[in-house]
């Protein structure tokens, strides 16, 4: 019996035994266990023909009225997996409110094979509405009763991966990457949802380039390239050539980061995909700007802020990186006044989205264009902002660096400050000198 039939079989036999009030205990005696039962209902694939032919016999259903029982369950099988594309549909094109309302009017019990399916919807309705406690319960629901099915919808997978969206929008970055391997794990290359595997890829090398994990995120990244045909979801294709891009411009691989930027820029105009074409020209703005080509590399950032009004509310967080970067340009320029308006708008994105990482970026490159105009009394109030959110997400790094900025400007205005900071200074340094293993020691070599 076929893995199908199995399923379908089952769920005529946990509807007929559910019509009759019986629990498992009730048909279970010497020859059948509640568990053997359960496992049948579940359609779970090495229960033996026979156990499922005397269940059958023990209800009183009887073989030629299988089929057309058989064909009932399919057709309503087939009716749920259909609306369950139209809340899709729904999802995707942001009509959230009716996805929610045909939710609401399908009623499966835990143990059907789309109970998996229907919970994730949820998990979706309710992270577009930015309820991230609701989404991880019913995006954990989805991956309990979809180990336990024996489907391969791959819906664990995805389940996964939007439980690490949900943390990666809260600003928790390990337990993303977490959940995002985890979907990796379960990920069946033999299933449905094949471009899953593209979506868990992609935002594992995002998680890892934010982590600051650059190496670990282009190793990734140059491993799935060749892969890259066979996703046939465009946006996901095109957050590829970015990351290769912006990788290559923080390896300092300059030359690479310039082909990548516009090999995706174009591949994003043809799809008029107005956010891909952002981040690119942000890209190509950066690079030029590291080449000492400025002029070019204003032409970038004004063409990629030209964009703005095209990006939709999450899209419009990453405006965050055009403003500082422009701002660092500005700067170069010795444009004082135009650089620190432009960080302010940084700045004032960051906390519009609730994007504390970038708003430590934001911070410090405030502090640091203060510092640079000798004014370092202000610059110092910056970075002291910038250091606590750098302490609250133990970016150990960041935190070094800032304690280094305010040793620079106590230097000159205060002794005793000076002395404190360069003390907390040699300690966090120590914290982050224990985390690294003699491997590391030998890759600084």
């Amino acid at each position: 019996m076929k893995v199908l039939e199995l399923n379908e079989l089952g769920e005529v036999i946990r509807k007929e035994r559910k019509k009759r009030g019986l629990r498992l205990e009730d048909l279970a005696d010497e020859n059948i266990s509640p568990a053997t039962i359960s496992n049948i209902e579940r359609g779970v694939a090495h229960v033996r023909y026979e156990k499922a032919h005397y269940l059958l016999d023990k209800l009183d259903l009887k073989m030629e009225d299988l089929p057309t029982l058989l064909l009932q369950e399919r057709d309503h099988l087939s009716e749920l997996q259909r609306q369950s594309r139209i809340i899709e549909t729904m999802v995707i094109a942001g009509k959230f409110h009716q996805a929610q309302e045909l939710l609401d009017s399908i009623e499966t019990e835990d143990k059907h094979p789309l109970a998996a399916t229907f919970h994730f919807h949820r998990g979706q309705v309710q992270i577009s509405r930015q309820n991230w406690r609701q989404a991880e319960t019913a995006l954990h629901q989805a991956i309990h009763f979809a180990s336990t099915a024996n489907v391969k919808s791959n819906i664990e997978a995805a389940a996964f991966q939007a439980l690490g969206y949900v943390h990666y929008q809260q600003n928790d970055l390990e337990r993303a990457l977490k959940f995002t391997e985890s979907g990796l794990a379960a990920y069946d290359p033999q299933g449905e949802r094949t471009q899953v595997y593209f979506g868990l890829q992609r935002n594992k090398a995002i998680y890892l380039e934010r982590l600051g994990r650059v190496a670990e995120s282009m190793r990734l990244v140059q491993d799935i390239w060749d892969q890259l045909p066979q996703c046939m979801d465009t946006e996901a294709k095109l957050t590829f050539y970015w990351l290769r891009a912006e990788l290559s411009r923080r390896l300092g691989m300059y030359e690479e980061a310039l082909d990548y930027a516009y090999a995706g820029e174009d591949l994003a105009r043809q799809n008029k995909s107005h956010f891909s074409m952002f981040t690119f020209w942000t890209v190509l703005g950066d690079v030029y700007m590291r080449i000492n080509q400025l002029e070019q590399a204003e032409s970038c950032f004004q063409t990629a802020l030209s964009l703005r009004d095209k990006l939709n509310e999450t899209q419009q967080k990453s405006l965050n990186t055009a403003y500082a970067r422009f701002a660092i340009l500005q700067m170069q320029q010795d444009h004082v006044s135009e650089a620190l308006e432009l960080i302010d708008q940084a700045i004032e994105s960051a906390k519009e989205h609730q994007d504390e990482p970038r708003l430590v970026q934001s911070l410090t490159i405030k502090g640091n264009i203060l510092k640079e105009k000798g004014k370092k009394r202000e610059a110092v109030e910056w970075y002291q902002k910038a250091l606590t959110l750098a302490q609250k997400h133990q970016d150990k790094k960041r935190e070094v660096r800032l304690l280094f900025r305010l040793a620079e400007c106590f230097e000159e205005l205060d002794e005793q400050e000076f002395e404190r900071v360069s003390r907390n200074m040699y300690q966090a340094q120590k914290r982050l000198d224990e985390e690294r293993s003699l491997l590391d020691e030998e890759d600084d070599l």
